[in-house]
């Protein structure tokens, strides 16, 4: 019995068909910055948003730049013909700001779909089958390349693998009313939790840092944003997603003010010691049981070792500016500024 094989296309006017894949996660976060829009496939519907995504890219062009210098596994792959190549960020940049862009059809799925099928939400059509052939086009994988670099937080070794994580916020179309507002609160983001990912940290703190930075930000996150972690590794010849978390941090963010937020993240900023890691934790973990159920014994056990002797001694040796920390951290307890 023979099948007939059936082509499925994918352009930027029904982006919303690959929602829940990796490809449209990218893609998104990139609209967020370039477009102020909570979802892309609301810009997908007229092409008349493409000529904003060229003005508005060129603005963060320098900064893009920058992010040549940070190898992760999301460049895209084209394939035509039997032949493929990679599809590097200077190649989205140039695609997505050319003066009359030429939506074209030649892609299959890339790595940043890993497997056809496969997705983070359960948005995808299940009825798109992986024998089908699918061509995305070049203005989508552009978009997804561009999400993928400005997303892309840390990379790590772990059980004997490098493991590549990327950082998503909900949210992010708030942050700021230009662009480079929303660019660099997005790298803001993603340069902290790059920061301690290295040495393990436990998802409240991962989560408290985000929080932290939003807050200092003057961002209060809505009851619907949610910051999301994807990590991914390359499996042979394919790429395999180790994780994906997503958490909706408002409850958390509403906990803290930008006091706190601030001396947090310069706690967080020496997390490589094993003394500011251990407060660090043990604050986080009690913030986070704070921020679910309001319980002031829960705020009160998180900034308890901030005022133990034998802390103060120790820290004293690692941060100069302990005192001033330990001053905007517990301001919390009292402060109605949340």
């Amino acid at each position: 019995m023979s099948y007939m094989i059936q082509e499925k296309i994918i352009s930027y006017k029904n982006i919303k068909e690959i929602r829940g894949t990796l490809a449209y996660w990218f893609a998104n976060a990139a609209c967020q910055v370039l477009l102020g829009q909570r979802e892309c496939d609301l810009a997908g519907e007229t092409y008349d948003y493409l000529s904003k995504v060229a003005a508005n890219l060129e603005l963060i062009r320098d900064e893009l730049e920058r992010l040549k210098k940070y190898y992760h596994i999301f460049d895209s792959t084209r394939v035509r013909d039997g032949k493929s190549r990679e599809i590097k960020l200077e190649d989205a940049i140039s695609i997505l700001t050319s003066p009359t862009p030429q939506e074209e059809f030649p892609y299959a799925p890339s790595d940043l779909f890993l497997e056809y099928g496969e997705y983070l939400e359960g948005f995808l059509d299940t009825n798109t089958l992986k024998r089908k052939n699918i061509f995305v086009s070049n203005i989508i994988l552009s978009l997804a390349v561009l999400g993928a670099a400005i997303t892309f937080s840390y990379s790590i070794s772990r059980e004997n693998r490098r493991i590549y994580g990327y950082i998503g916020y909900s949210g992010l179309s708030l942050a700021g009313v230009s662009p480079t507002d929303r660019y660099f609160a997005a790298r803001r983001i993603s340069g902290i939790v790059g920061e301690i990912a290295r040495h393990d940290p436990p998802w409240e703190a991962v989560e408290l840092a985000a929080a932290s930075v939003l807050v200092k930000e003057g961002l209060r996150p809505s009851d619907w944003d949610t910051f999301e972690v994807v990590e991914a590794y390359s499996g042979g010849k394919k790429i395999i997603i180790a994780s994906y978390r997503v958490s909706h941090i408002s409850a958390l963010a509403s906990s803290i003010n930008r006091g706190f937020a601030q001396g947090f993240l310069e706690l967080l900023e020496r997390y490589g010691n094993k003394v500011v890691k251990r407060v660090a934790d043990h604050i986080a973990r009690g913030i986070y049981m704070y921020s679910l159920y309001r319980d002031p014994q829960y705020l009160h056990q998180a900034l308890r070792p901030l005022m133990s002797r034998n802390i103060d001694d120790r820290m004293r040796g690692v941060m100069s500016s302990w005192e001033d920390v330990v001053d905007m951290i517990l301001q919390l307890g009292w402060s109605d500024d949340r």
